[in-house]
């Protein structure tokens, strides 16, 4: 790309730019992350598959529900929605604090999801559309998978801080988690953007945005095998992270270690992420994908051999090319979708990305305890490899070489 030291980006481009980065820190802050087992198994003295519920219903929620929240976006307008998401998270968040009811908190695991829905794309949407305004694509491409990585950022913070949190008291993770939500919803609310930007479609239905982003995939082939890879990907690569808690604790770790092992997965994972900014020139998305699902085999040929300490290492592997999944989706599937229902084909993306997350997390929440752990690598190691060789067997080249 040429002039790639970007001195002549707009001054609005690059506030919004920073306070997008600091939006993203503080809602990718889960101090509940490394420790949500812990706090299911140990606190509230539930089952594995009970205390993973939590997590999966709200994870799986988010991303299956996003295609709601992003045609919710277009249809009345991407700043009100991802305000409204972010409410609704916090107050998800806070019957775990003073609760200890499974059914009330499953419920609130749901009030959780349905928030984190209505704004996983909608911000990207807001940038991309301003970066296109200002004539900047390019920057847009340098800078998204550097707002991704303070996400990324804001867990390593969070892990450290929320496993020692949960030695002092099992709820302060929570605490930490709905005031880091309060602060990400000051810096949203701080982004300026032009009318047009903002616009919402007043003559449309929601019916007719969510039609009008389902015709975008159903027209173009390369774009629904590309969804199809992706959401099988994040189906073995979630499978392994959520095994990742049981096997550790399993062999002794307690919520420090998994908290500091969180931060290294996250430090990790934004390494990969960044990696996105020169990735694109030089691979095609197909490659990437490859890349990515590698080191998900990578990951459970690891386990199966290493015993502690060194079996640490495995989740750091994986976590360091994980971490181009998102930026990698978001850069190929934006070259289909048109300005004014971008946020609703993003969340169909996404959509497929949780379907597939969901069915990951629950499949390792239910085999743990009632398969050996060799099944369970099995498993996994067999799923990644059949899903590598479906992606290496598809043509991904169609209308996106044209339009890219």
């Amino acid at each position: 790309m040429a002039g790639t030291d970007f001195k002549d980006v707009p001054s609005e481009l690059k506030r919004n730019f920073r306070l997008l980065c600091t939006f993203n820190f503080f809602n990718a802050a889960s101090f509940t992350l490394p420790i949500y087992i812990l706090f299911g198994t140990h606190y509230l003295h539930i089952t594995y598959l009970e205390a993973g519920s939590f997590f999966l219903t709200s994870w799986f929620l988010s991303l299956a529900l996003d295609f709601i929240g992003g045609t919710m976006a277009d249809k009345y307008g991407r700043k009100r929605t991802f305000t409204i998401g972010l409410l609704l998270q916090i107050l998800g968040v806070l019957p775990f604090i003073f609760i200890k009811n499974y059914p009330l908190l499953l419920a609130a695991a749901i009030l959780t999801g349905f928030g984190m829905a209505l704004y996983t794309n909608t911000v990207s949407a807001l940038f991309y559309e301003q970066a296109i305004e200002l004539k900047r694509k390019a920057y847009y491409q340098h800078a998204n998978p550097t707002m991704l990585s303070f996400s990324y950022l804001g867990r390593i913070m969070a892990s450290i801080v929320g496993g020692i949190a949960f030695k002092i008291h099992p709820t302060l993770p929570y605490i930490l988690t709905a005031s880091s939500l309060a602060l990400g919803l000051v810096a949203g609310l701080g982004t300026k953007f032009s009318a047009t930007v903002e616009a919402h479609m007043e003559h449309k239905s929601v019916g007719g945005v969510s039609g009008a982003a389902l015709r975008v995939f159903t027209s173009n082939p390369a774009l629904l095998k590309f969804i199809l890879v992706v959401g099988l990907l994040c189906a073995w690569g979630d499978y392994a992270f959520t095994y990742y808690q049981p096997y550790f604790i399993q062999h002794g770790a307690t919520s420090t270690t998994l908290g500091y092992l969180f931060a290294a997965i996250s430090l990790f994972s934004a390494i990969g992420t960044l990696a996105m900014r020169k990735l694109p020139n030089r691979l095609s998305a197909q490659r990437i994908n490859s890349i990515t699902l590698s080191g998900v085999i990578l990951t459970g040929l690891l386990l199966a051999v290493l015993h502690l300490p060194a079996a640490y290492g495995a989740p750091l592997v994986m976590a360091l090319i994980s971490g181009l999944t998102l930026p990698n989706l978001s850069l190929y599937v934006n070259k289909f979708a048109p300005n004014r229902i971008r946020s609703s084909v993003l969340s169909i993306a996404t959509t497929a990305m949780g379907i597939g997350s969901g069915v990951g997390i629950f499949t390792a929440l239910r085999l743990v305890g009632h398969v050996s752990q060799h099944t369970i690598l099995l498993v996994l190691t067999v799923g990644a490899v059949a899903t590598l060789l479906l992606n290496t067997g598809f043509n991904f080249r169609d209308q996106a070489s044209a339009k890219a």
